[in-house]
């Protein structure tokens, strides 16, 4: 079976497929994603140790007001999903119920209904996979707010464990003439 010979006498519905549901996401969800891909970036650059403040604080507070409207749009999309499923359930038993099927074996009356309700379920097929693209996105980004939050947590640490600045020898007053000797407490010597 040569699978490519398959796949080139689909190809124009395969890509036009592959476009709509390109300009669906491209409308819903490109902006917020592309943004959270740069910041992700900006961590990759820096070698995944140490990312500017700046880029965590974005990362831990620009992402998840991002994803909150992602899930608005998503909640959409799911509704218009289980509507489509809905109504393509509505016309299969019209089709079913229909006169040019009542002259028709189950067998016939099974590919009638399927031959007429293609583009239906090729829609909902389009509206799954954008579904499912959207939710791997979704836990990509909560993957990598929980790595900066884990950065930010491991920097703040430390800076908390030496709470006071190196200090510069320099600003130090030193007088080698001054005696480092001091009196042990409750003894009657003097320097």
């Amino acid at each position: 079976m040569n699978f490519d010979l398959i796949e080139q006498k689909y190809q124009k519905d395969i890509d036009a497929v592959i476009d709509y549901e390109n300009d669906i996401y491209n409308h819903l969800f490109a902006d917020e994603f592309s943004e959270i891909l740069k910041l992700s970036d900006a961590i990759k650059q820096s070698g995944y140790r140490s990312p500017s403040d700046e880029v965590l604080e974005l990362i831990l507070i620009d992402v998840p007001l991002k994803l909150f409207d992602v899930a608005e749009r998503l909640n959409q999309l799911e509704l218009t999903l289980q509507v489509l499923k809905l109504e393509l359930k509505e016309k299969k038993i019209q089709l079913k119920h229909c006169n040019d099927v009542q002259d028709l074996n189950s067998t016939e009356t099974s590919d009638y209904i399927t031959s007429k309700t293609i583009e239906d379920e090729l829609m909902i097929c389009v509206y799954t996979k954008l579904i499912e693209r959207v939710n791997s996105q979704v836990s990509y980004s909560k993957e990598l707010i929980m790595s900066a939050k884990k950065l930010w947590d491991r920097r703040k640490e430390a800076e908390s464990a030496m709470p006071v600045s190196p200090v510069d020898p320099t600003s130090v007053p030193y007088d080698p003439t001054e005696s480092r000797k001091r009196p042990v407490y409750g003894s009657t010597d003097t320097v």
